[in-house]
């Protein structure tokens, strides 16, 4: 289990096991905003924060097709660079869908703070 769920088991899976995180849904916005404990808030900001999907595809197509083309490899090259696109569109919707629940996320924590302050 991802740490933010151990720690209040009412927190929505953000999609933390998938290739791409879950879309937000309005339950999971009420359910962040009914939670009061900002560790585990904290902790399931940090998983949505470190969330890159396919970044490394991006890497490694480019990686491999930069040395399939040293190697004039050139089909290799081609396939290896072709790879690079899935992966930047993936790498892109994971980021923007795990924006998504950082702001949810930042928001409660924010009037959490305020509440204390």
């Amino acid at each position: 289990m991802v740490l933010y769920r151990e720690l209040d088991p009412q927190l929505p899976d953000l999609g933390w096991n998938r290739s791409l995180p879950l879309a937000v849904t309005a339950e999971a916005v009420r359910a962040i905003h009914e939670c009061s404990d900002s560790g585990a808030l904290g902790a399931m900001a940090g998983a949505a924060r470190s969330y890159w999907a396919a970044a490394g595809g991006i890497a490694i197509g480019t990686s491999f097709g930069a040395a399939f083309l040293a190697l004039g490899w050139d089909i290799a090259a081609a396939v290896a660079f072709a790879l690079v696109a899935p992966a930047a569109l993936a790498t892109m919707e994971a980021r923007r869908r795990a924006r998504q629940w950082q702001a949810v996320i930042e928001a409660r924590l924010t009037v959490l703070g305020t509440a204390r302050g």
